[in-house]
């Protein structure tokens, strides 16, 4: 079983354990922990060999691997491989106080220009039990490496210079620098701010949507209900009895509205009017008198002209 792990950001990569019999591809940028498990009388061979350089440096940067109790590291420029094997009566003396089933290994990479980052890519076979070392640590490769070749121990594609990838497949990008990987977990932080300002955004811009169509709808119910209150009073008042007009003939026992005011000049005859409790079936001992509206009167002058003179 092939496990793949993804170049990270972070400068320590920290696996916990690695399972007996399973190959692995570890980006290391500076440094990675690495924990193998095992129980009593087992033996550990783990094989490691460097796959590709994450980066197209002009030298390829010096990749180390140390253990713990032992004095110094080992660099693959000079032992030339970083493949270990230890017995079941070595490991208890690798481990001294940890010797409670597991022990521990790191790696790490160093560019010639310290400046930059030092990326290798690492391919390991760790191998558990009794008896095991790294003559019977290994497993059959069936892959295409597109540009490299075949590891003869394990499941891994040695790259060329300048390709990386599971198969090789992917060209090397100019190498980063510290201040290149600054600049990148500042851009993370910014999109990280950025996201929750947009989210922010987007909510409120959807609380004055829902704020605008509810506005709209209570205008719309407020004139409907005008308009149906309209209606409404529209046909209650048809329901209603319509006065009789002014002047008209109407019971005796109710009194008619005051006549109009007269006009400029206008004086209305009482003694002339009509006298209304003349009809035998009225028996009002008050007579009412109903005028017609006098018509209006201009008084045009008149000039008197003397007929003309008879003509001899």
């Amino acid at each position: 079983m092939l496990h793949h792990a993804k170049a990270s950001k972070k400068e320590y990569l920290v696996k916990e354990n690695l399972r007996p019999n399973d190959t692995y591809i570890e980006s290391i940028n500076m440094a990675g922990i690495f924990t193998v498990p095992y129980a009593k009388g087992d033996s550990v061979a783990v094989h490691i060999i460097r796959s590709s350089d994450m980066y197209d440096y002009p030298e390829s940067p010096e990749l180390y691997r140390c253990m713990f109790n032992r004095k110094g590291c080992v660099s693959d420029k000079v032992n030339k491989s970083l493949s270990f094997e230890l017995s079941a009566g070595e490991l208890p003396r690798i481990n001294g106080w940890n010797s409670k089933g597991s022990f521990q290994f790191s790696l790490y990479s160093q560019a010639k220009d310290l400046k930059q980052i030092g990326g290798v890519v690492v391919g390991m076979r760790v191998c558990v039990g009794k008896n095991v070392s790294l003559a019977t640590c290994r497993s059959r490769f069936t892959r295409v490496c597109y540009h490299g070749k075949q590891s003869s121990v394990m499941e891994v594609c040695i790259c060329d210079k300048g390709y990386t990838g599971r198969f090789c497949e992917e060209k090397t990008t100019p190498p980063k620098t510290w201040e290149d990987e600054a600049m990148d977990e500042f851009e993370c932080v910014f999109e990280i701010i950025a996201g929750i300002v947009s989210f922010i955004v987007g909510l409120i811009f959807l609380v004055v949507i829902f704020v605008l169509i509810c506005g709209c709808c209570a205008c719309l119910r407020a004139c409907c209900r005008r308009h149906v209150c309209r209606r409404g009073a529209v046909i209650r008042n048809r329901n209603l009895p319509v006065p009789p007009p002014p002047y008209a003939y109407r019971p005796l026992d109710v009194p008619p509205p005051p006549p109009p005011p007269p006009m400029e000049g206008q004086v209305y005859d009482v003694n002339n009017g009509i006298e209304m409790s003349v009809i035998p079936a009225a028996r009002n001992p008050n007579p009412i008198y109903v005028m017609p509206p006098l018509a209006p009167v201009k008084q045009v002058p008149v000039f008197v002209t003397p007929p003309p003179a008879p003509k001899n």
